[in-house]
């Protein structure tokens, strides 16, 4: 199987596309190792159309793939990825298709589409992808309207087990958010950097008192980028309740000090209380593919958020991937994107180009249900079950996806089964069980006490 390039062949792709910016050039110094495999290439073009929710004329960037042929009976699935703040949609859709044409190159992916909208809104430089009274009814902009007008003009899966939202940084935190309010449209979310637990929005106050001279403070949003990023949030999470005066309420006050009262609104649209708000739901109950990752060096500080929301998600019982890797907040993205684009693929597999419109229910691959006793201090018993023989592989992972147990790697007959880990010696904490089936990856926490 043909290899990914390495870290020294990243920086050699910039050339490709004229349209890039400093700052996508930067994340997206990428591929000109793979000129090799001289795969065609897909086509980028800039798409206008009327959003009935915002009552204006918005625009999204479109990849479609070589394969792409409009008169044909294929079926293709789309993600739909979310740009990052003060960014714009042509920074990233140049990159992406470029990753798409790679990776479809090396036959990692079937061909898909790729959706790029503009995720703006005045005053400040970003929307977090949120309904307010100060941006408009983004989320209807983007879950109905787009979707529905991609949907209309182009040969896509028009069906939720071929639609993907993903993101990176406040595109991230979009996308994460739009799969758990709207897991009817979306089969799941891609989050790369994301700030993805507001609980965390206190770590942020010395990096954001330091743009300023004070106490007292006189917060602005052109301060630099910490005051950009709170007054973008606060745009989408706490508008000003009255008219007069700032157009938003922060979460901080002229002395530095967090504000309680605002800072509970924020809560509302933290995606632990929007996960929370999934589960809660009546069965039968759509299942939801959560993945995503941050940089232990991320210099936004970000990791922590991530790390945070992976053990709330944990704690809820809803399966996800969390992936770390040694990295800062953009430096890597394009190698992030390889993994999980091709992660996306694996998930599209069963999904691909031949389905049609009136798409069938998913028929999962495999199940994982939950572990009993959990917690335990001792040994636990992990049922699953698996649609169709064939190889599966199960075991045990840390928080940061090192290995410590395999608890079953081999072909396996159809139907259910059980395995027990013993964590005797085993220090307490939240470990994953990861079950692999086919092209279907699921994962549980594992509570260890003592």
């Amino acid at each position: 199987m043909s290899e990914l390039p390495h870290d020294e062949d990243w920086r050699m792709l910039a050339g490709r596309s004229a349209r890039w910016s400093a700052v996508a050039m930067l994340w997206f110094g990428l591929l000109l190792g793979a000129a090799a495999h001289a795969e065609p290439q897909g086509t980028v073009t800039t798409v206008r159309f009327e959003s009935a929710a915002l009552g204006q004329t918005r625009s999204f960037e479109l990849y479609l793939p070589s394969q792409y042929d409009p008169l044909g009976p294929a079926r293709y699935p789309v993600v739909y990825f979310l740009h990052g703040l003060g960014s714009s949609p042509g920074e990233y859709a140049p990159g992406l298709g470029l990753v798409l044409d790679l990776l479809s190159g090396l036959r990692r992916i079937g061909p898909m589409i790729a959706v790029v909208p503009d995720g703006n809104a005045a005053p400040y430089a970003g929307s977090f992808y949120t309904s307010s009274s100060l941006y408009g009814d983004m989320e209807g902009y983007i879950v109905q309207d787009l979707v529905e007008y991609v949907d209309a003009h182009y040969a896509t899966v028009r069906h939720r087990s071929g639609r993907i939202v993903a993101g990176h940084s406040m595109g991230g935190y979009g996308a994460m958010r739009l799969a758990l309010r709207y897991p009817e449209v979306f089969r799941g979310a891609v989050a790369h950097s994301g700030p993805l637990d507001l609980g965390h929005v206190s770590d942020m106050v010395p990096t954001l008192l330091a743009e300023y001279a004070g106490p007292p403070y006189q917060f602005r949003a052109d301060a630099g980028f910490f005051s950009r990023a709170l007054f973008a949030m606060a745009g989408a999470f706490s508008p000003a309740v009255a008219s007069a005066g700032s157009a938003v309420d922060l979460p901080v006050d002229s002395q530095g000090r967090i504000v309680a009262e605002v800072l509970q609104r924020w809560r509302l649209h933290d995606l632990t209380h929007l996960a929370r708000q999934f589960v809660q739901r009546p069965e039968p109950r759509p299942e939801l593919w959560l993945w995503f990752d941050c940089g232990t060096s991320d210099e936004l500080g970000l990791y922590s958020w991530n790390a945070s929301f992976a053990d709330s998600l944990a704690a809820l019982g809803l399966p996800f991937e969390f992936q770390s890797f040694a990295g800062g907040h953009s430096d890597k993205l394009a190698q992030r994107l390889t993994v999980s684009m091709q992660r996306l693929g694996e998930l599209f597999a069963a999904h691909t180009a031949v389905l049609d419109q009136t798409a069938p229910a998913e028929l999962p691959a495999a199940r994982l249900a939950p572990n009993y006793p959990n917690p335990f201090a001792g040994s636990t018993t992990i049922p699953f079950a698996v649609a169709r023989p064939g190889p599966v592989t199960v075991e045990v992972i840390t928080a940061l996806g090192q290995r410590v147990a395999v608890l079953r790697d081999e072909l396996v007959p159809a139907g259910q089964h059980v395995v027990r880990w013993d964590a005797t010696g085993m220090a307490a904490g939240t470990y994953y069980c990861r079950l692999r089936a086919g092209t279907q990856v699921l994962t549980r926490p594992l509570l260890v006490m003592r």
